[in-house]
């Protein structure tokens, strides 16, 4: 995501905007929906379990 936080963006209902250039990404597996973004960015499952966040990702 050429460098740029994506955690400062804005999520709007299934999307995530980039706060810096407004590429939007879609949050389920994060394809890009809008430009100027041309590369999807990592999407990765989380859940909540006993009060703890877990992210699942690849060893």
């Amino acid at each position: 995501h050429a460098g740029a936080p994506i955690s400062n963006g804005y999520i709007r209902g299934e999307s995530l905007m980039c706060a810096y250039h407004g590429a939007k990404f879609r949050i389920q597996d994060g394809a890009v929906l809008t430009p100027p973004a041309m590369c999807a960015i990592p999407s990765y499952s989380v859940r909540i379990e006993n009060g703890m966040i877990e992210v699942e990702i690849e060893a």
